[in-house]
């Protein structure tokens, strides 16, 4: 049972408790039967050793948003990401309203603008129709052919022709049934397309009708190429969590080189700069601090595909440390969530002169990352865990020797205090009179790397009347405090080849 505790308070120790979320089971120990205790009835000792490399193999790290990055040289750093925010650019661009199409002489030049702040150069449709509707003021049949050389189709420009019947009342009338524009490619010039007609009588002479009105329905694209005046997209507001001091009491961890990245995905082929408009820290005290960073500042030029790139997806990186801002400062304020807000500038420069492209499936993917390397200090970082128990067992028990013997090959010191709750959860005893020290940190040279390792080991007793009184309890709240080596006052590595061996046993007198 007080085993179980303990290699509950060692999972915590093991990753700096930064992951106090996860109770590990360490199979690796196991357990040794008939030890003699002086006559006393022993109960299953375990022993053997473990390095944080099988821990983390049998953890519980299955949070596709937080992982635990392990280096070649066995060092390690934690990595938090949020949910990507992604922009899809064409929902920006998204619905082509219906237009008309006027012809009103034989050859006319049109002006198109189909969306504001970008000027289309070439368009493919993906879906649309075309239609028309004619008039004939001639008291006999017209024939007519309508070209719109903007559009082609595997090479074939438009045309549509249409016989205007004259059926003895004047005008005469026709239309021309919605004809499918699936893939068509549309291609402008300054927003200008040209519109022709030719209107023939049967003797063959090229009259002049009355205006030909189109009517362009439903308009959908998987591809536009042009250029986009300067306009500002704002993306959104989000949070990033930071489970670090989800179950803090007190104390500090402090990280030697902590990062904070911007990754953008772009498959957006136009110049855009990123703006970070706000990003601020809450810390678990609740204060609330902002990021400075020159460079934030000034935005963040994003990478993006070339015209000869349809489908390829750019990603920049952006990352603030300790030279570039205060990151550093307020990733060790004990912070439990990052907020902020991002918009996109598109063309920043304001140049007309740029071509680009989108998609109907081009998007700008955001995503940010902590980075914390498990290197630095660690001061009294107290944490508290609810343990549920079940205490029957103790009915016939009249004392409880517990002994652990731990050889620490880890920079780490971990102080531990177990109180046992009743169902009202106050604290009707402790392990301990105050914190005790159970693992004590191996020695460490000026490097931060481990020397030599050290032994530590504990005793406990249980007499009759403390049995007595923890059987009214069915829970416990497990206190730790962890140090790095020195009492926080140097900083180290930890290492997933570091090595903790325990040995535990129990004794106990039963009633007679």
């Amino acid at each position: 049972m007080r085993f179980n505790l303990l290699k509950q308070g060692l999972g915590l120790f093991f990753l700096l408790s930064l992951l106090v979320t996860s109770c590990k089971k360490y199979q690796d120990f196991e357990p040794i039967e008939g030890v003699d205790y002086n006559g006393e009835m022993a109960v299953p000792l375990v022993h053997g050793s473990i390095t944080l490399q099988t821990i983390l193999d049998d953890s519980d790290l299955d949070d596709e948003l937080s992982s635990l990055v392990i280096n070649p040289d066995g060092t390690m750093k934690l990595v938090y990401e949020n949910n990507q925010i992604t922009q899809r650019i064409a929902d920006m661009y998204d619905e082509i309203p219906d237009f008309p199409l006027v012809i009103p002489e034989n050859s006319v030049e049109v002006e198109v603008e189909l969306f504001e702040d970008l000027e289309v150069q070439e368009m493919d449709l993906k879906s649309g129709t075309l239609s028309f509707e004619l008039q004939s003021q001639y008291a006999e049949d017209i024939d007519v052919l309508i070209t719109l050389p903007n559009f082609t189709k595997n090479g074939a420009v438009f045309n549509v022709s249409k016989t205007i019947v004259f059926d003895g009342t004047a005008p005469a009338m026709a239309s021309i049934d919605p004809i499918d524009m699936t893939g068509y490619t549309m291609t402008l010039v300054d927003n200008k397309m040209q519109l022709f007609y030719q209107a023939v009588t049967g003797n063959g002479d090229d009259v002049e009708i009355f205006p030909i009105v189109g009517m362009a329905e439903n308009w959908k694209y998987d591809y536009i190429k042009g250029s986009w005046n300067t306009d500002t997209i704002e993306i959104a507001k989000d949070t990033l969590d930071l489970p670090l001091y989800d179950n803090w009491v007190g104390g500090n961890i402090t990280f030697a080189d902590p990062q904070l990245s911007l990754v953008i995905n772009n498959s957006f082929g136009f110049p855009a700069l990123a703006n970070i408009d706000q990003m601020r820290v809450i810390t678990v005290d609740g204060e609330s601090i902002l990021l400075q960073s020159d460079e934030l500042e000034e935005g963040v030029t994003l990478d993006y595909p070339s015209l000869m790139e349809e489908g390829v997806s750019k990603e920049t990186v952006f990352s603030l440390n300790a030279s570039n801002s205060n990151i550093a400062t307020i990733l060790n304020a004990r912070p439990t969530q990052i907020v902020y807000d991002v918009s996109v500038i598109v063309n920043p420069e304001n140049d007309g002169s740029t071509t680009g492209f989108m998609t109907d499936n081009s998007e700008l993917d955001f995503a940010f990352k902590t980075e914390l390397p498990v290197y630095g200090t660690a001061s009294g970082f107290e944490i508290e865990e609810e343990l549920e128990m079940d205490m029957e067992d103790l009915d016939n028990v009249k004392a409880i020797e517990f002994k652990a013997i731990v050889d620490n090959g880890m920079p780490i010191e971990a102080d531990m205090q177990l109180y046992f709750l009743d169902e009202q959860d106050n604290k009707i005893d402790s392990l301990y009179t105050d914190f005790q020290q159970l693992v004590s940190s191996a020695r460490v040279g000026d490097d931060g790397l481990v020397s030599e390792t050290v032994q530590t080991i504990s005793l406990v007793n249980f007499d009759e009347a403390r049995v007595a009184k923890i059987k009214n309890s069915n829970k416990m709240l497990m206190g730790a405090r962890f140090s790095t080596a020195n009492g926080g006052a140097t900083p180290v590595h930890v290492l997933t080849t570091h090595e903790l061996g325990v040995k535990v046993g129990m004794k106990i007198k039963l009633k007679e």
